[in-house]
């Protein structure tokens, strides 16, 4: 599982990433011509004149940022692991997406990253209601073996991996920080027992120092992965509204609770309830009833494709 190719090729990717300060995507474009040469699994030194040759920058500075990226990378714990794209483990709906980070760096229980996930997420300044709906809701989804994923945010998110970890349930977490940093000091204990009951997934290699634009970056990939998104409580607008209006053109179900649409006192949450996937709840009740109708109709969709593609044989 602990694949030193990969691993030699992250930091083969972060050194350029570091040296060049270059986009991606023009990374991953002139990496394919050195592809044609030799494995890209081999360390960058070992080919220094290519490298050279094809990014344009000194062997000297090449080898200088080789150095200290493969020395951030000593952060790696045995228990951690570093997945391509290409990896049979990749998401595939992130596989799919324009913006699909080339690596993955995971902690925890890899056999998640299969499973039907379930955004919960909200404001981040929880009012007691807003506690008590959240708790209700994970209690919900747990009990229906559901696997609930969150960006470990303040508030709502923050409350809801604290109520799955409390109940031995599944969580995935999407970081916004590297595997070994913290957003915020107080997630400290929380991120590491996800780390060992659940699933950590983060984007930015143990090299990187965290950045405020990593959130975006984050965001996107918890709406990329996610099957459908539970607003429990919103009263921030900004980049949760962004969210659901991501699902929402995605063809993803967003589930919000009345209180937060009822409150014309939120500019956001006008005219939310006239987008076509988004469906106003009053409690975790009738969101497991939609989950459940949901699967009934992909159950019998997959059924009616199977029989379809057998009649061909016919």
């Amino acid at each position: 599982m602990r694949s030193e190719q990969n691993i030699t090729a992250a930091i083969n990717y972060e050194t350029l990433r570091q040296v060049t300060q270059k986009e991606s995507g023009l990374i991953l474009s002139l990496l394919e011509q050195l592809a044609a040469r030799f494995s890209l699994c081999d360390p960058l030194v070992i080919h220094l004149e290519d490298y050279q040759e094809v990014f344009g920058i000194p062997s000297s500075s090449l080898i200088d940022s080789f150095l200290a990226v493969k020395k951030g990378f000593l952060a790696l714990k045995t228990n951690e692991y570093v997945i391509s794209c290409a990896d049979p483990l990749y998401p595939a709906a992130l596989a799919d997406s324009l913006n699909n980070p080339p690596f993955l760096y995971l902690k925890g229980d890899v056999s998640l990253l299969d499973r039907q996930l379930i955004y919960v997420t909200g404001t981040r300044f929880l009012t007691n209601e807003g506690l008590k709906r959240t708790k209700d809701l994970v209690g919900a989804l747990c009990e229906d073996k559901r696997i609930v994923v969150t960006g470990l945010d303040r508030g709502v998110e923050s409350m809801a991996s604290l109520s799955v970890s409390a109940l031995k349930g599944k969580i995935v977490v999407i970081l916004s920080t590297p595997l070994n940093q913290f957003r915020y000091e107080e997630i400290r204990s929380l991120q590491d027992h996800i780390g060992d009951h659940g699933l950590l997934i983060s984007p930015f290699a143990p090299s990187q120092e965290t950045q405020r634009w990593h959130i975006a970056v984050q965001k996107e990939i918890l709406t990329t992965v996610s099957h459908c998104m539970i607003v429990t409580e919103e009263k921030d607008g900004g980049a949760g509204v962004k969210g659901i209006h991501t699902m929402n053109e995605s063809g993803k179900s967003v589930y919000i609770y009345e209180d937060s649409v009822n409150d014309r006192s939120l500019l956001w949450a006008r005219n939310l309830d006239r987008l076509k996937n988004v469906k106003i709840v009053r409690d975790s009740r009738a969101v497991l009833s939609f989950l459940k109708t949901a699967d009934s109709s992909a159950t019998m969709r997959k059924t009616i494709l199977k029989s379809e593609q057998l009649s061909l044989f016919d």
